[in-house]
């Protein structure tokens, strides 16, 4: 019998607080971001006795039969406590079984689980030896690897735009140049628009590739906007031209001192490359005076999507993808 069990979360403050602490957790684990990001989840406590170990959130299918990834819930799955009365190398065992723990309660429970771990989850061998001697390959986890880019924006607290920093010094030439030339063109940032108005530019960016986005995304999409706003969790930055036309618009999350790059789309037909790269380097600037030291910019996982993100600096981090399916 296990020393671990799992139990549901029923206090919502008490589950965003350990959150707030925990090495792993986010934003995406908030009980006041889930509400509004999926329709369907469920977060857990794992406790060893009465003492709480770790957290575990999942996002479910309709039926709640399957675990699944979502577009807007970037990382989930376990967040462990912060214990720093321990040695790391014992603290280090628990967590390795912990995350075994899980992952046979898991496997028993759900018919296909699908999980996008934190950057911070270090320890993947619990995934890659479950079932390990089994010659099936239905009995083991898939692991896809991923990136995200990490920028440390805290020397542009107080700063004005025009002051030299290291962070800009240290930019891709191109990045460089794009912020220069959005100046020029008089490209005015605005450090507050509407949720129709990422709503709008959304479409049109993802209609210009290509792609139709459906009613019940788009429903979801202004929900998850309009909820985190109403909870001061985002912050919404635009730019325009000098004739007021709105060209591009960026959504960064506000929780715990980090922010995370939501969404960034513009109007194809109007707007330069520039128009981007201006609204991205002056929401930085925004957020570290609100106190945000650090930005994760979401995702590096595509050729343009990463060269671009990446020119802002800062470092690669990996993340993993796990899949099972029976």
């Amino acid at each position: 019998m296990s020393k671990f069990r799992l139990t549901e979360v029923q206090d919502d403050d008490k589950w965003d607080e350990f959150v707030r602490v925990s090495p792993q957790g986010s934003i995406f684990s908030l009980s006041s971001y889930l509400k509004y990001a999926v329709d369907h989840y469920r977060k857990f406590w794992v406790l060893k006795g009465n003492q709480i170990k770790a957290g575990l959130t999942l996002v479910l299918n309709d039926k709640e039969r399957e675990c699944i990834l979502d577009d807007f819930v970037i990382h989930n799955g376990l967040i462990f406590s912060k214990d720093d009365s321990r040695k790391e190398i014992k603290a280090k065992r628990e967590r390795f079984e912990i995350s075994e723990f899980v992952i046979n309660w898991l496997d028993r429970k759900y018919s296909k689980i699908e999980l996008s771990l934190s950057p911070q989850f270090e320890d993947m061998r619990p995934f890659i030896w479950h079932n390990y001697n089994s010659k099936n390959s239905n009995d083991h986890f898939g692991i896809n690897l991923r990136y995200t880019s990490g920028l440390d924006i805290s020397e542009l607290f107080l700063k004005k735009m025009d002051e030299k920093n290291d962070l800009f010094i240290e930019m891709d030439s191109k990045i460089q140049t794009d912020i220069q030339r959005a100046t020029k063109a008089g490209l005015k940032f605005m450090k507050n628009s509407k949720t129709d108005d990422v709503i709008r530019l959304y479409n049109e960016t993802m209609s210009s590739k290509g792609i139709n986005i459906d009613e019940n995304k788009l429903s979801k999409l202004t929900r998850l906007i309009d909820g985190l706003n109403s909870e001061n969790l985002i912050r919404i930055f635009s730019v325009e031209k000098e004739n007021g036309s709105l060209t591009y618009i960026t959504v960064f999350t506000i929780h715990n001192n980090i922010s995370y790059y939501l969404f960034g789309a513009g109007n194809p037909k109007l707007m330069e490359r520039y128009d981007g790269t201006f609204c991205i380097w002056n929401s930085f600037m925004e957020l570290s005076n609100l106190g945000i030291y650090f930005v994760d910019m979401e995702g590096v996982n595509s050729p343009n999507r990463g060269e671009f993100k990446l020119g802002f600096g800062g470092s690669l981090n990996p993340y993993f993808h796990v899949y099972k399916y029976s």
